[in-house]
């Protein structure tokens, strides 16, 4: 019996299964827009396929496959009603693409950026960490309350121009998230 389990467990790691892009939220009748997993959950966008501004639906998730802990919006609506993107890119190369959405008193906002060059061009709170990185930024007033990162390196995981691309699809407007007043 053990030999079958190291055997699986072997196998499983060979075709790449643990990999971070091969966990996600979204249901084989959905598009992944975005998926990576963090050290304890994943995160995930997911889509209607033939997603666009008059069809279907985008949601956010968070949480294990197991027990899904956040689903945004609850009910299927329209991107363009709930959701806000934005994309910004400098001429040393570095990228941010961003995908945003308000509930309550908290902007949810789901990036994927690169960074080169010199920190203090991008974003302070980078501190010289150059390189791919993803996850999800929680705000409310303009506080960073959480920053939850991505595990994997992996740029085919977590590439700010693929992102922006897939995300461009959905004709969503760049624009900013504000929180209801």
């Amino acid at each position: 019996m053990r030999i079958w389990v190291w055997f699986l467990m072997l196998a499983a790691l060979l075709l790449g299964v643990s990999s971070a892009y091969s966990a996600s939220l979204c249901t084989e009748k959905e598009i992944v827009l975005f998926s990576c997993e963090t050290k304890s959950r994943t995160i995930s966008l997911c889509g209607l396929k033939g997603l666009d501004n008059s069809v279907g639906y985008l949601q956010y998730r968070f949480g294990r496959p197991s027990k899904i802990e956040i689903a945004y919006p609850e009910l299927n609506k329209l991107p363009a009603k709930v959701f806000s993107r934005n994309f910004v890119s400098w001429d040393d190369g570095s990228a941010e693409s961003v995908v945003s959405f308000a509930s309550g008193k908290y902007i949810y906002s789901v990036y994927a950026d690169l960074v080169f060059g010199s920190p203090d061009a991008m974003n302070k709170d980078r501190s010289g960490e150059y390189g791919y990185h993803a996850g999800v930024r929680v705000t409310s007033n303009g506080k960073l309350l959480r920053d939850t990162k991505c595990v994997s390196d992996d740029p085919a995981q977590i590439d700010p121009w693929e992102f922006n691309k897939k995300l461009s699809t959905l004709l969503l407007d760049i624009r900013s998230v504000q929180t209801p007043q």
